[in-house]
């Protein structure tokens, strides 16, 4: 059996890591969604006039979810000589992080062809198609956070498999666990209409730009200990 270079293999998973970091980051800057947009009584116009952009932001978003699966399947081998389990959670929950997320971008297409068709309505119809309107929005703010949540629960197993086969040093698996841990709670509080500050998911954001730096320098370290299949 080939031996794994480890060195790499994580030099290869930085380099996926920035690519969806940069996707992901360009997307969300065209998105043009927000939870006060629904107050502006015009906001299908908002929406009409934006069309375009958000409509790259949509892409942009299938493209990460991809990028994710790939990074899963990219990671399978290596999860699954260590821990069998978590190597088949990992891949299955990026996989259903995609989906969800999925779901969101089709609320979204949803909400730019109302748009289009608010233009053509009557003042009588405009009410309805506002209430319709804000509806799409809140399914694509619920399948956010759902993907965010499904997402932290993934990357909390990658970097516990980090921390215990060693492959980065402790502190960095440690921060990554604490940052997604951060991630998790907070957006289980926004789903309870608790108010955050944007800065606990900016957090996250910062440990990223370390951890894919990290990586793209020095790779993996090779395993401590041997490796077993559980």
């Amino acid at each position: 059996m080939k031996t794994m270079n480890y060195q790499k293999t994580g030099r290869i998973l930085g380099m996926l890591f920035l690519l969806i970091f940069i996707v992901g980051a360009g997307g969300l800057s065209q998105r043009g969604l927000s939870t006060s947009l629904v107050a502006d009584p015009d906001f299908l116009d908002l929406v009409r006039e934006q069309a375009f952009a958000m409509k790259i932001s949509i892409f942009a978003d299938v493209l990460a979810s991809a990028i994710g699966i790939i990074i899963a399947v990219f990671l399978y081998p290596l999860l699954k000589k260590h821990y069998g389990g978590i190597a088949i959670a990992y891949l299955a929950l990026w996989v259903l992080q995609s989906a969800v997320a999925f779901i969101g971008d089709i609320s979204h297409l949803s909400l730019i062809s109302l748009s289009q068709e608010y233009t053509t309505t009557s003042a009588m119809d405009n009410g309805y198609y506002s209430t319709f309107g804000s509806m799409l929005v809140e399914d694509y703010f619920w399948s956010h956070f759902l993907s965010l949540i499904i997402y932290a629960a993934g990357a909390w197993l990658l970097y516990f498999v980090l921390l215990k086969v060693k492959l980065v040093p402790q502190w960095l698996a440690l921060w990554g666990m604490l940052a997604v841990t951060i991630v998790f709670t907070v957006t289980w509080l926004q789903i309870f209409d608790q108010s955050v500050s944007f800065s606990f998911y900016l957090q996250n954001g910062v440990f990223m730009i370390s951890f894919i730096i990290w990586l793209l320098i020095k790779g993996f370290k090779n395993p401590i200990e041997p490796a077993v299949d559980h």
